[in-house]
This record gives structure tokens, C-alpha cells and sequence, in this order.
């Protein structure tokens, strides 16, 4: 506990602010998507391992986003820890795959319900703890690029029906900078793709 505490001064300060704790605010872009308190928020997490809090699974599930979002970060560094030169999507994912079914148990046999009339839409990978779905693009030239971002406009439709996910990750490895991530930011936003869809741009080879 005198260890727990140190870190407490180190992450909060000895001193409170409360000032500075009552004015900062962001969005909840992965659930409600109204504003929240910022020092709220990082105390419910840090107290959350001594179980005193009635909503601490939620915060627990917020560390494991964070978590899943920097293994998504570091796609192109664990293939190429791997010494692999993917040529296709599926061989992208499954690259990442097994790192995520070692850090998230439930994603080695994840089950959706992602049925529509023409088709059953099955996203590359499945993470039911944290209620999200990860959807892999390989890109090799431009062109490419711009043809999988207009098949994510078909998967926003298509991954619906589900509420067990509301979290979604599209992650888009290119073989070379074609665009750059500004522009490719760009080229997303003009999309008004849905809040809860979050994108990547990976630069592989």
C-alpha cells in the first residue's frame, strides 16, 4: 500500500488541485459519448484494483482498450519482429492475432451476430471482453488504399445487429506512405464514418 501510494503522488500530485481537477473534460468517445471529468475518470481507474468502486469492471475494460489500441499502433513492428512480408490481409491479422488471443483469452473463440439477408459479415478479430471487432486492409498501392477505405463503408453497415460489440477498429496497412497519415486522417474524416469507428494508418512494407 505505501508502494500504491507513492504512485498516487507521482500520478495526482501530493498537492490537490482542485481547480485543475473540476476543469478538465473530454468525450466519451468509446460509449456514452458525452463529456466526462478527466481527474474523475483517471481516479476511478487508478482505485479500481482495490475493488471500492461499484463501476470498476468499466474501468478495467477502458485499461484493456488501451492496451488493444497500442498493440494495433504497433502492427508493422510486430510483423516485422516476426520477419514477415505479408502480401494480403489475412496475412496481416493473422500476424497480430495470436499476440491479441495471448493478451484477451476471449478472443481465441469469439462468436457474433453479424447476420444480414445476402451475407453473415465476420470481422477479422473479435475481442467479446472488450466488446470490440478489428477489421484488417492491406493496401500495395494507392489505389488500393482508396478501394479499402470505401469497403469500410459497407462493413459500418454490415457489423450492426450485434450489441455484444460497439467498438470497431479499422486497421490499414500499407506497403509504402502512399498518402501520408495527415491525408489519410483527411481522407477518413470525409467519410463521416460513426464515432464508434476508430481507424489506423500502418505503414509496413
Amino acid at each position: 500500500m505505501h508502494a500504491y501510494l507513492r504512485q498516487f503522488y507521482r500520478i495526482f500530485g501530493v498537492m490537490f488541485d482542485a481547480s485543475k481537477a473540476t476543469s478538465g473534460y473530454d468525450i466519451d468517445l468509446y460509449w456514452s459519448g458525452e463529456p466526462y471529468n478527466t481527474f474523475l475518470a483517471s481516479l476511478r481507474q487508478f482505485l479500481a484494483p482495490l475493488n471500492v468502486l461499484g463501476d470498476a469492471d468499466r474501468y478495467l475494460k477502458l485499461s484493456g482498450i488501451q492496451y488493444l489500441e497500442v498493440i494495433l499502433e504497433n502492427t508493422a513492428s510486430i510483423i516485422h519482429k516476426m520477419g514477415q512480408t505479408p502480401a494480403s490481409e489475412a496475412e496481416v491479422y493473422k500476424a497480430v492475432r495470436h499476440i491479441l488471443e495471448s493478451v484477451f483469452p476471449s478472443a481465441k473463440t469469439p462468436k457474433s451476430n453479424f447476420f444480414k439477408t445476402a451475407q453473415e459479415y465476420k470481422p477479422d478479430i473479435l475481442i467479446p471482453e472488450l466488446s470490440s471487432a478489428i477489421e484488417y486492409k492491406h493496401a500495395n498501392n494507392e489505389a488500393k488504399l482508396k478501394a479499402v477505405i470505401a469497403q469500410i463503408s459497407d462493413d459500418v453497415k454490415g457489423y450492426t445487429g450485434d450489441d455484444d460489440y460497439n467498438l470497431f477498429y479499422a486497421v490499414f496497412y500499407v506497403t509504402n506512405d502512399f498518402w501520408g497519415k495527415a491525408k489519410f486522417e483527411k481522407a477518413w474524416e470525409e467519410k463521416n464514418f460513426p464515432k464508434n469507428w476508430r481507424p489506423y494508418y500502418i505503414v509496413g512494407k
